[in-house]
């Protein structure tokens, strides 16, 4: 959650009126009930509204019709819980409002009281919590690239002369390893044909020759392999204290770029 405060007059797209000012005409369709449940969640929060958004965005309203969609999002400060809260108070489409008198109860108006306990979570809570999941992302993303990494070394494309092992199946003996010398599909399936020895024919084709369905069988890494994989491994090891350093940059970063909010 990051939010500066605005050095520019921001866009309006709704009128404000007051709390008592709006009725439901002012409205599309609103009955009673949404109607004072609207004033009294305004009236909850009089005096914390930290910012006013307005925005305005195309949406499909039917398959062949298309409006603008007008929506006012705030944040308050929410003393109950001691923390900021952002929520969409108001929306509306232009085909409702084409004289352009969309209105809205809410504006800013917290108090000084209230902003300075917003910049305070902020810089304690908000920021650290911001930068925190920042750096568990960027760290997941790295952790899945070095997986994916290791597991095209140990699950790769055949190759001839790589050798595989039966891990499954009846037709023969679970760890059964041949050197890989064909590979293709058959009416059972893909299929690999394994030489397990040196041996040649006469023709001097493979004389211990098997053919396995490739779902039987696992690649056996060779040491280069296995090397290679020990240092991805490595890595992955030491994404731990690397989250951890990402973090206090994001931090320092999200510090730096904040502009507390003066009201």
């Amino acid at each position: 959650m990051t939010m500066t405060a605005n050095k520019t007059a921001p866009t309006r797209l709704f009128k404000t009126v007051t709390v008592d000012g709006i009725t439901k005409g002012d409205f599309h369709y609103i009955t009673d009930e949404g109607l004072a449940e609207y004033k009294a969640k305004r009236t909850k929060f009089v005096g914390c509204v930290l910012t006013v958004t307005d925005e305005q965005r195309t949406v499909q309203v039917m398959s062949d019709v298309w409006d603008t969609e007008y929506t006012r999002t705030v944040t308050v400060w929410d003393a109950e819980q001691g923390c900021p809260r952002t929520m969409t108070t108001d929306t509306d489409l232009a085909y409702n409002s084409r004289n352009g008198e969309r209105v809205s109860v809410w504006e800013v108006d917290a108090t000084p009281e209230f902003a300075a306990a917003y910049n305070k979570w902020m810089l304690e809570v908000g920021i650290p919590q911001a930068a925190a999941q920042k750096a568990n992302d960027t760290r997941r993303k790295q952790e899945a690239s070095l997986n994916k990494q290791i597991d095209s070394i140990l699950c790769p494309n055949p190759q001839r002369g790589q050798v595989w092992e039966v891990v499954k199946g009846r037709k023969f003996a679970k760890g059964t390893r041949g050197k890989l010398f064909w590979y293709g599909t058959n009416q059972w399936g893909e299929s690999f044909g394994l030489a397990t020895s040196d041996r040649k024919d006469e023709q001097g084709r493979n004389a211990d020759a098997i053919f396995v369905a490739s779902g039987n069988l696992a690649y056996v890494p060779t040491d280069e392999d296995n090397a290679k994989v020990a240092l991805l491994e490595k890595e992955i090891a030491a994404l731990d204290s690397y989250e951890s350093r990402c973090c206090a940059l994001f931090i320092e970063e999200g510090t730096e770029a904040f502009e507390p909010l003066s009201l």
